[in-house]
């Protein structure tokens, strides 16, 4: 039973980049990617999170063509030799509001050809208050935006995992 998801330092600062973007985007866009690492007993081992940049994107959602995907994947597991564990992506402030309860489509895997272990989700808005330290977020700040990056383990019903990353926090330096 997968407990606990760990990212590397770039990874975490890949996905949070993503969302940076997205989020600074003239008309914001959700991003998402594809996580490659491996699995050690109870934890999730994220080494690398890749940006994918095909697909249709919008505020809320994105959708990709799953043959292109599994492609990509494919690729990247032949080139670094690392598991492929799963898919992230982006959830936006659109006015006041910032979705952080998970719908289906949060729960709809990349491609359903290849089995994923987590999902990462990683949401993005305008704060300046206080973090609050939990071992259920994985959270920073990024110029005037606060990040917060949660995962969810894909054969368990979608159970919230501990998260840490190797970096202490994020940001965009």
């Amino acid at each position: 039973m997968i407990r606990k998801v760990s990212l590397s330092t770039s990874a975490a600062k890949t996905i949070a980049a993503a969302a940076l973007q997205g989020y600074n985007a003239s008309y914001k866009q959700e991003r998402l990617g594809i996580l490659l690492g491996r699995v050690s007993g109870s934890t999730v081992k994220v080494e690398q999170a890749v940006v994918y940049r095909g697909g249709i994107r919008t505020r809320t959602a994105a959708q990709v063509d799953s043959r292109k995907i599994e492609a990509r994947v494919k690729a990247l597991q032949a080139k670094t030799g690392l598991r492929y564990l799963g898919g992230f992506h982006t959830h936006n402030q659109i006015g006041d509001t910032i979705s952080s309860a998970l719908s289906q489509a949060d729960k709809t895997p990349l491609c359903d050809n290849l089995p994923a272990v987590v999902e990462l989700i990683a949401c993005i808005w305008t704060s300046d208050g206080r973090l609050r330290a939990s071992e259920f977020y994985l959270q920073g700040r990024l110029g005037d935006c606060r990040i917060r990056m949660a995962g969810y383990a894909c054969q368990q019903k979608f159970q919230r995992l501990v998260i840490s990353a190797r970096a202490a926090s994020i940001s965009m330096a």
